[in-house]
C-alpha cells in the first residue's frame, strides 16, 4: 500500500481474511495464494516485488504510464475482478461488522486557568 500511495496510485483492498471467499478468486486470476497480488484492471503484476520490479523495469514515468493505461480501460466484466459488495466475515465466521469509534473526549478550556477538565 505504500508503495501504490507513495505514487498516487489508487487502488481497493480485498481483505483475504474478512473476504476468505475470495481466496479462490485470487488463485484462479493470478495462480498465487500469497498476498499481496496487485492487479491492474485485468492485468496480474504479482506480489509487492513484482510491483517494485515492475517499476524498476520501466522506470518511474513509464510505470505511471502503465498505470494509467490499465486504469482508462474499461473495468473488468469478470466476477472474480469485482469488489466484494458481501459483508465482511469474522475469524469466527460471524458476519463482521465495524465498530464505532468512541468519542472523541471534550475538555473546558474556556477559561484562563491551566486545569482543563473533561467536559
Amino acid at each position: 500500500k505504500a508503495f501504490l500511495d507513495a505514487r498516487g496510485v489508487p487502488y481497493a483492498v480485498i481483505d483475504l481474511t474478512t473476504h476468505p471467499a475470495r481466496l479462490a478468486d485470487q488463485r484462479a486470476l493470478t495462480g498465487s495464494s500469497s498476498v499481496p497480488q496487485v492487479l491492474f484492471n485485468r492485468e496480474v503484476v504479482g506480489g509487492a516485488d513484482d510491483l517494485e520490479a515492475l517499476e524498476a523495469e520501466l522506470g518511474p514515468d513509464g510505470f505511471l504510464e502503465r498505470v494509467q493505461e490499465a486504469l482508462a480501460a474499461p473495468d473488468p466484466t469478470t466476477p472474480r475482478l469485482a469488489l466484494d459488495a458481501t459483508p465482511p466475515v469474522a475469524a469466527d465466521g460471524r458476519v463482521a461488522t465495524p465498530t464505532p469509534e468512541p468519542p472523541m473526549p471534550r475538555f473546558d478550556d474556556d477559561d484562563d486557568d491551566d486545569d482543563d477538565e473533561p467536559i
